[in-house]
Order: structure tokens, then C-alpha cells, then sequence
């Protein structure tokens, strides 16, 4: 599949969106159909694959996923990651006990300040020390891109500092994967990844998870995926990853498993 642009603001789907997402929809359901056989743990990930620019109507779109889903036989659950950094990073609710992670980085380029930017709690700091122009909080993450950029130390220890978020995140998908109301044959749908990039390396965070699988992990993923290389590209960034998760894509039906 081609990633012909980024993600772009919302606005009101086209019908060559609705043609497009409509295809991945039907090869879901075909896959839906078929009978579900014994895994190996990447096999149960099923990457639901479609331009980053559709990424609004995607989401939109879901009721209908989670009909599909219940249509086939199968129960339905969702884990959302779309705030995770924004909640990691301002410490609010369940993460807060992750902020100590934060450390120093948000006293020492944007310390706590009740008066700073608005509804975050953080005063962003004046220099942006460490981070290059990609290190910045996407859209939907709940932290303005120069907050985030501010809270990040120096850049020696702004890898040590993702790497604890992105076990955050994996510790919090994982939780979602064990609740009891999910089964052998419940799809969860991960939504959100594109809000983690780039502080998160999509395809260590699904390595990380995907022993916890009991039915499907249905990753809805903004991005590309080369048939040559079997490599996936979250926003179409050029590194990639390979994965034996099977992609689900228009005119193409995953093997049965």
C-alpha cells in the first residue's frame, strides 16, 4: 500500500476515502470468516493497513470495525494509546506514580508551573536542548509540541527517558489484553500508535505484547506496508520494521490461522 502524505487535519471524508477504507474493511471481514486456528503470538496481530491522510476517517469508521467484528461471531474490545504520552507526561490520573521518570527534565527545561502553558501545568523552557525537529508530541497526544520539546533533558538522557514510556505503554496495552472480558475470541483493536511515534518504536512495543494475545490484536496502522520486504512503515517513515503480524489489506486475505 502507498502513503502518498501525512496525516492531514480532520474534514469531512471523500468517497475515494470511503472506497479506500471500505476495501480494508471487506478483506477484515473475509478474515473474520475464516476459522480461527492455534498461532504463533505474531500470527494473532492482524495490521490493519491504510493511508496515514485517512487516519480521521478511520476513526470515524470504527463502529462500523466493531459491528463487522460482532457480525462475525467474535466480541469486541479497544485499547486507546492516543493520550498515553500526553498522560505520561504531565502525570495525571493512572500515570501519575510514571511521572518520577520524568525526573529532572520537566524541573530543568520546563518546571511545574501553575501559570504556564495552558491546561498542562508545564511552563515550557526557552531552550530545546537535545531534541531534534521529528521529537515532537503529535497531534492528539494532549501536550503542545513545545511542552513536550521543553520537558525532554538533555539529549544523553532523552533516550533513557522514552525507553521507560514505551514500557509504560507496553505495560498499559498489556493490562488491556489480559482484562477478563477479553478471550480467545475477542478482537482488541490498538488505536493510537501514530500518536506515539517518534517516541515510541512501533515494532518493539508489539514484540512486547504479543505473548499476551489470547484472539486477535487488530492494529489499526496509518502507514505502509512493502510486500517485498515485509517491512511495515508507521506515517511512512523509511526505517520500518519486519513483522510475521499479518497484514490486512485491500484484495489480499490473510493465510488462515
Amino acid at each position: 500500500m502507498s502513503c502518498p502524505s501525512l496525516p492531514r487535519p480532520a474534514a469531512a471524508p471523500s468517497s475515494g476515502d470511503d472506497s479506500e477504507l471500505s476495501a480494508v474493511l471487506a478483506a477484515y471481514a473475509t478474515a473474520l470468516g475464516r476459522p480461527w486456528t492455534v498461532a504463533e503470538a505474531g500470527e494473532r496481530v492482524w495490521m490493519f493497513v491504510y493511508p496515514p491522510s485517512l487516519e480521521q476517517t478511520m476513526r470515524s469508521r470504527l463502529p462500523e470495525i466493531a459491528a463487522t467484528t460482532r457480525a462475525a461471531g467474535r466480541t469486541w474490545a479497544k485499547i486507546d494509546v492516543t493520550n498515553a504520552f500526553g498522560d505520561w507526561l504531565l502525570g495525571t490520573g493512572a500515570a501519575a506514580p510514571r511521572r518520577t521518570a520524568l525526573g529532572t527534565a520537566a524541573s530543568g527545561a520546563g518546571a511545574v508551573d501553575a501559570g504556564g502553558a495552558a491546561g498542562t501545568g508545564l511552563r515550557a523552557g526557552s531552550g530545546r536542548t537535545g531534541v531534534s525537529a521529528r521529537t515532537e508530541a503529535p497531534a492528539g497526544t494532549g501536550v503542545p509540541a513545545e511542552v513536550a520539546a521543553a520537558a525532554v533533558p538533555a539529549e544523553q538522557d532523552a533516550g533513557e527517558m522514552f525507553a521507560v514510556f514505551e514500557q509504560h505503554v507496553a505495560e498499559r496495552i498489556r493490562t488491556g489484553l489480559r482484562s477478563r472480558r477479553v478471550g480467545a475470541q475477542t478482537v482488541v483493536a490498538l488505536v493510537g500508535l501514530a500518536a506515539l511515534h517518534p517516541f515510541v518504536s512501533a515494532g518493539r512495543l508489539l514484540s512486547a505484547v504479543e505473548d499476551e494475545v489470547r484472539g486477535r490484536l487488530l492494529v489499526l496502522f496509518p502507514g505502509s506496508f512493502d510486500e517485498q520486504t515485509r517491512r511495515y512503515h508507521l506515517l511512512c517513515t523509511p526505517d520500518g520494521f519486519a513483522r510475521t503480524a499479518l497484514p490486512v489489506l485491500p484484495n489480499r486475505r490473510p493465510r488462515r490461522r
